[in-house]
């Protein structure tokens, strides 16, 4: 195992540095701890070609700019809130609006994608890593508490990316994090998803309203579009879908151990991936939104997580991270290639 640094650019006159773990097996991650950022992920293909199969850029310049949070680390709490705001044991808290100019999205206007963040890097006999480590002001985009956050990636020579997220606060607050790297089993560059096959081990998902924010319900995917219960190619009924797939499906049952939440195939590569997690959802998105250097439907993202809004539905599972308690979610990434 191998874990290497270099510099990846210069942001307020601090250096951001790439951070690039690789195993005897020929796969690769590189992160950057400027937003804890995946930059690229190399697995060999099936025939021995190297493929790239995150989105990204190449230059710190392209992840300033990062409208659609390309391979980022997200929080203080992923996904939506409705109208940027929550109560919290009586007191209401109003948060950043950069959704729509109402709701709140992925943190707020800065985010942990938006950050540098501490990193050190190390290395084992069967697993390199780097840790990230950052500090959450009280009142940070309108949360409340300070909030000592690390999250560990780590690869291993079973070809393994794990995440593991910990967090601490000194005051009670909603904590929500997650990974936002958009893949593309085929290819970085190599066009539309539909060809991807998908499974997500979920019998139920979550219905949204025009904003993409949960209605309440708890529908079951039986009979329907949503359906990924046995593996379908993901062009099949994203036409059936007003304007694709933005959609939080539910692990059932939930355990809060590690389960396999999701898998992919690219027969054009010949490489799968198995997501495994401790969290209760999976946000399935179709990249709906990519514009620019990439296009509608050229990835996909599956952000493990708690349920979006979940804050303001006490009928969701519980977000609230106390004073004395540790919020930690892992999760992982199993790479396979089918020769």
């Amino acid at each position: 195992m191998k874990a290497d640094r270099r510099v990846f650019g210069i942001l307020n006159d601090k250096e951001v540095y790439k951070y690039t773990l690789s195993n005897s097996n020929g796969v690769s991650v590189s992160v950057i701890n400027y937003g804890g950022i995946v930059t690229d992920l190399i697995v060999p293909g099936s025939r021995g070609k190297a493929v790239n199969i995150v989105l990204g850029y190449e230059d710190l310049k392209g992840y300033l700019e990062n409208e659609g949070y390309l391979g980022a680390l997200i929080g203080r709490f992923a996904n939506r809130i409705k109208d940027a705001k929550f109560t919290l044991d009586g007191r209401e808290y109003k948060l950043a609006k950069n959704e729509n100019g109402k709701h709140h999205l992925h943190g707020g206007i800065k985010g942990f994608n938006s950050v540098i963040w501490e990193a050190e890097v190390w290395e084992k006999t069967d697993q390199a890593g780097v840790t990230l480590k950052y500090l959450s002001k009280d009142g940070e985009e309108g949360y409340p508490g300070n909030l000592t956050v690390t999250a560990t990636y780590s690869l291993s020579e079973k070809n393994e990316l794990a995440i593991e997220y910990r967090a601490e606060t000194d005051k009670p607050s909603p904590v929500n994090l997650t990974n936002h790297s958009y893949w593309n089993l085929s290819g970085r560059n190599s066009g539309r998803i539909y060809n991807h096959l998908l499974k997500l081990n979920c019998p139920e998902y979550l219905p949204v309203g025009e904003d993409l924010i949960p209605t309440g319900e708890i529908k079951p995917v039986s009979g329907t579009p949503m359906d990924f219960r046995e593996p379908k190619l993901i062009g099949d009924d994203i036409d059936k879908v007003p304007g694709g797939y933005d959609h939080c499906y539910i692990l059932k049952p939930y355990t809060g151990k590690l389960t396999s939440i999701a898998e992919v195939f690219s027969s054009e590569s010949g490489i799968s991936m198995e997501v495994l997690t401790t969290m209760p959802g999976v946000q399935f998105y179709s990249g709906n939104f990519l514009h620019g250097t990439f296009k509608k439907h050229d990835a996909l993202c599956l952000e493990t997580q708690f349920y979006p809004d979940s804050l303001n539905r006490p009928e969701f599972p519980d977000c609230i991270l106390r004073p004395g308690q540790t919020y930690n979610h892992v999760t992982v990434h199993r790479f396979m290639v089918n020769c």
